[in-house]
């Protein structure tokens, strides 16, 4: 915070003057949530209840609904008013304690640990926890305890924030973060919706174990898929070893685990680069199936993805990764998300007890599989091709959607 700068550097037109410089323990009342524990959750409970742990794991920053219930109503309970602030008050780590939710319902019972800020009438609540989670530092700063760490409504009082005097100025700031988390809330669910749908096409379109055909598959094909080994259709190769004194600011990008997001490729802005008389094997190119074979953590070994949106000569897959290329890299990209490759990764990875996790580009060379023919492949290839798309389409557009949010965080306050 700059206490020489009174205004923020983005506003709305219609509104001017300088924010004020407030203590939060000028603006609300303090009040603390009573007793309520994870047992005392019922399915059809007669109050609608918050525990404090909600607070970090199934709220955002405005709550304007509530899913828990319960029957218990503690001694001197206490319920909210729409527009209180809740502050997590105990946990065994800092994160959750240094955010702040407003609460836009009316009569939910609110549990123990639970601090209650409730602001008075010149302060609109949504907008106070906003102020509070961009003022996280400080916050943070008030955090007390080794085992389990605590923040009390009185360290709270002590922060610090600016504050429009108008508050319909207030309210229109609050609506655009509102409009902006219900368009990341959006993208998310349909990006949610994308990926369990996509994961069960993957279950049911390739054969299971045992299996000569899937459980689904388009109309105009029928028979047996072939057995054959995976090398007998795919081209796998191992990755560029080097040394430090090749890394260069500029040169040949070493695709890493990090280039794999999920199961879709990325470029990063903190990828290595070596010089071009280093590198000693094929360029990639797009259409490759990038795979992680060896990692510190295991779970990440076998992680794939179809290389997309690389220049020709321009990068080559680093000596921890293999590089597939096939005639149908869309088919055995999915392929590779099937439960064949889930199975192999379990019997053939190894590590674990801190040992580097290793996939061996022989033994999935190795690996016996079913295909249909070529015809059947494209058409699989392809509709796996456009879900890919899409999902990546959601992300791009919910990365697009955050950074923005945080962009006017830092602009639209002082």
């Amino acid at each position: 915070m700059t206490e020489s700068r009174k205004v923020p550097k983005l506003r709305f037109p219609e509104f001017s003057g300088d924010w004020e410089q407030r203590k939060v323990s000028e603006c609300v009342s303090f009040f603390s949530g009573k007793g309520l524990s994870k047992s005392d959750i019922k399915n059809n409970g007669k109050y609608s209840c918050i525990l404090y742990g909600n607070l970090y794991t199934d709220y955002g920053m405005i709550i304007s609904n509530v899913f828990h219930k319960t029957d218990v109503l503690p001694q001197s309970a206490l319920f909210s008013i729409n527009g209180d602030v809740l502050v997590p008050g105990s946990d065994t780590t800092p994160t959750g304690l240094a955010r702040a939710s407003s609460i836009e319902v009316d009569n939910v019972l609110l549990g123990g640990d639970i601090n209650v800020l409730r602001p008075n009438k010149e302060v609109n609540g949504s907008f106070l926890s906003l102020s509070l989670n961009i003022n996280r530092n400080q916050m943070l700063k008030l955090i007390k305890g080794s085992t389990v760490r605590h923040i009390h409504n009185k360290d709270i009082g002590t922060i610090s924030f600016f504050l429009p005097t108008n508050l319909e100025n207030q309210i229109k700031i609050v609506n655009l973060f509102k409009n902006l988390d219900s368009a990341i809330t959006l993208h998310q669910r349909k990006l949610e919706t994308l990926k369990k749908v996509k994961k069960s096409l993957l279950q049911k379109m390739f054969p299971k174990k045992g299996e000569k055909i899937p459980e689904i598959r388009f109309p105009e094909f029928s028979g047996d898929w072939e057995q054959c080994k995976f090398s007998d259709h795919v081209e796998t190769r191992r990755g560029l070893t080097y040394k430090p004194s090749d890394v260069c600011v500029n040169g040949i990008r070493v695709l890493r685990s990090s280039n794999i997001n999920e199961d879709s490729y990325l470029s990063k802005e903190d990828d290595i680069f070596v010089n071009e008389d280093a590198v000693k094997i094929p360029y990639a190119k797009n259409g490759d199936i990038l795979i992680t074979s060896a990692n510190g953590s295991s779970r990440l070994v076998g992680k794939h993805a179809i290389i997309r949106g690389i220049a020709d000569n321009s990068a080559v897959h680093g000596g921890f990764m293999i590089l597939a290329s096939s005639k149908n890299p869309y088919f055995y990209n999915a392929s590779m998300s099937s439960n064949w490759y889930k199975n192999f990764i379990k019997l053939f990875s190894m590590g674990g007890n801190g040992a580097i996790g290793n996939l061996s580009k022989n033994d999935l060379d190795k690996q016996i599989i079913r295909i249909p023919s070529n015809a059947e492949q494209n058409k699989i290839g392809d509709l796996f091709k456009q879900y890919d798309s899409i999902i990546t389409l959601h992300q791009r557009k919910l990365e697009v959607l955050n950074k923005l949010k945080k962009a006017m965080l830092q602009n639209m306050f002082v």
